[in-house]
């Protein structure tokens, strides 16, 4: 019983997320970004009033060749919606960070958010509970996060979302190269956690 009720405000958080409706005239919440010590980038946004609880995003793969910096392009739903203003509306702070390095980077992932737990804490005031959502790429970082340190994550949702209406055949088919395949691979090897 206990069990079920710690996945409870993940399963309603992301049911608000699919019910969630694009919002007229949305003006950001978002604070300036910041850099953390790691040398990842991080956003806070907060909502007028705020409910005390954190929704952490630990976003997707973004190519190891590309520079470092918060991927907006996954912070925004294909109608436009924004995921941190629905995250506001619904009473919630928003995080987010870069992570230190691109590429497959879960475990730099996981400490980064970890940290960020930290900077929010240490600026907003604690948050009472925090929540980590996750797509593609930041689903194996949710996963792994909570597994590892369920004493800072009170709960989680992994997204996992539909390539033109086909079925994702799994994170190797959608990852660039051999290279990143194989470091993967050792990930999952070395981790024993991961499927």
């Amino acid at each position: 019983m206990r069990k079920a009720a710690r996945y409870m405000p993940s399963a309603i958080i992301l049911l608000l997320f699919s019910l969630a409706r694009p919002a007229v005239a949305a003006v950001s919440t978002c604070e300036p970004d910041g850099l953390q010590s790691t040398g990842a980038v991080y956003r806070v946004c907060m909502p007028e009033t705020w409910n005390g609880d954190l929704v952490l995003f630990a976003h997707g793969y973004v190519g190891f060749n590309e520079p470092v910096a918060i991927p907006e392009d996954q912070l925004v739903l294909p109608d436009g919606t924004s995921v941190p203003e629905i995250v506001n509306k619904l009473g919630y702070a928003f995080a987010t960070t870069s992570y230190r390095t691109n590429g497959l980077a879960v475990l730099q992932g996981i400490d980064d958010l970890l940290d960020l737990v930290n900077v929010f804490n240490g600026t907003h005031g604690r948050a009472r509970r925090v929540y980590l959502v996750g797509p593609s790429e930041g689903g194996i970082v949710t996963a792994l996060a909570v597994e590892r340190h369920p004493e800072v994550l009170a709960g989680f949702a992994i997204v996992v979302f539909m390539a033109n209406r086909q079925p994702l055949t799994g994170i190797e088919a959608a990852l660039p190269d051999a290279a990143s395949r194989e470091e993967y691979r050792s990930i999952v090897r070395a981790n024993g956690a991961l499927p």
